[in-house]
């Protein structure tokens, strides 16, 4: 552009001192007694100048892609840092059965779901886990995902110890106390006794306080944003 521009102000120099040098032309035609005058064109040619005016530059158009809609059956993903995590929550586990069966005796009228949540922690740098997993709809109803050992004091508070043992309550708890450390990539359990409608306006996973939360996009999104969904 500013080439450009340097070649049209040498080119209106040399157009604005045309007159001079036909003037010129016309007083030393006089001196050697000649009437006739120069045309007033280049010197040596009796062609006129032209000048092309160069188009304008325009910027090209910029268009952000609309965000895929959510549904229960969607692949997402989310991403804090340089931890990342992907679940499906129309995708059910195959449950704990002894933790099913303790869920069952404190709220027989629950429908427990268990879903899969996988951790890419390869390059975090803080310990990550399944800390939470909030979805909405339209109307702003909140469904919410938790661990297995957030039931575990609860239910010990609500059974007696024929029905929810201490045996069993170390047991479950060494089981699903669990992260995944930097550099790994692991697979955790998330439970919900709310029904999960089919249409989503928001999901957001947490992956634990020094990590954060993030909002939840489908794989589709991610992988034309180039996020590593490859875990």
């Amino acid at each position: 552009m500013l080439h450009t521009l340097a070649s049209s102000k040498e080119t209106m120099k040399k157009f604005l001192a045309l007159p001079a040098i036909a003037v010129a032309s016309i007083f030393l035609s006089s001196c050697s007694g000649s009437t006739e005058a120069e045309p007033t064109g280049a010197p040596g040619s009796s062609e006129s100048v032209e000048f092309e005016t160069p188009p304008a530059l325009e910027a090209p158009m910029e268009f952000e892609a609309e965000p895929s809609e959510l549904t229960v059956d969607s692949d997402l993903f989310a991403m804090v840092g340089m931890t990342a995590g992907k679940v499906n929550l129309g995708v059910h586990s195959k449950p704990d059965q002894e933790l099913l069966g303790a869920l069952k005796k404190a709220d027989p009228d629950a429908n427990w779901t268990f879903v899969e949540l996988t951790i890419d922690n390869r390059e975090g740098s803080e310990e990550a886990f399944n800390h939470e997993i909030r979805a909405y709809d339209a109307a702003g109803q909140e469904y919410g995902y938790v661990r297995p050992i957030d039931l575990l004091d609860p239910l010990r508070e609500k059974l007696s110890e024929t029905q929810f043992s201490h045996e069993l309550y170390e047991k479950l708890w060494e089981k699903y106390d669990t992260e995944a450390h930097p550099g790994a990539v692991k697979k955790f359990v998330m439970i919900t006794g709310d029904e999960t409608p089919e249409e989503l306006k928001r999901v957001t996973i947490s992956f634990g306080g020094m990590v954060g939360e993030a909002d939840a996009m489908t794989i589709e999104d991610a992988k034309s944003q180039g996020l590593p969904t490859d875990f």
